[in-house]
């Protein structure tokens, strides 16, 4: 595919040893326990939730013990206030995005336990945008306590606050 030739080439103009790859997230054919993370970003809302369900065991599956799983994605319906999953939602509906209130509407750490990750390895932040902010603002931001507001999840000329959320696979003993 087109942007893969120019991922791959933009990366060789900056000297990156990257090896990019496209495959069903779902049924990757990748080795057990072969990366020390897996992200994404801007994904799971495109996926039925058979599929998202389907991704996170996968994820578990291809993750080192001790790796990370990390994915950026929309807000959980339930830590947003009422306006803003207003906003969320009607953006769904014009947007045609079949899958992105259902999405939203789960419970990301139930989705994350029923991989294999543990009841209590759930883990979720957000950040300022980078290039709104300046690096400065952003690694003060860092380590922060999560806040939800009106910023988070949406493209506002304010100020966008992204959010993230995954979980550490447990080390083996």
């Amino acid at each position: 595919p087109g942007i893969l030739r120019y991922a791959h080439a933009r990366a060789q103009s900056l000297r990156v040893p990257v090896h990019f790859r496209q495959m069903d997230a779902t049924a990757m054919d990748f080795e057990d326990e072969s990366f020390d993370v897996v992200f994404s970003s801007m994904f799971l809302h495109e996926l039925p939730l058979k599929d998202i369900r389907a991704y996170f065991r996968e994820a578990y599956r291809v993750l080192k013990p001790g790796g990370l799983l990390w994915t950026m994605e929309l807000p959980p319906n339930a830590k947003m206030g009422p306006w803003e999953s207003f906003y969320l939602d009607w953006d769904s509906f014009y947007n045609n995005e079949p899958f992105y209130k259902t999405f939203r509407d789960q419970d990301y750490p139930a989705l994350i336990a029923a991989a294999g990750f543990g009841e209590d390895a759930f883990l979720e932040a957000t950040l300022p945008r980078y290039s709104f902010v300046g690096e400065e603002a952003f690694a003060a931001d860092i380590g922060a306590p999560t806040t939800f507001d009106s910023q988070t999840g949406r493209m506002d000329p304010k100020g966008t606050r992204w959010y993230g959320f995954g979980a550490f696979k447990p080390a083996q003993a």
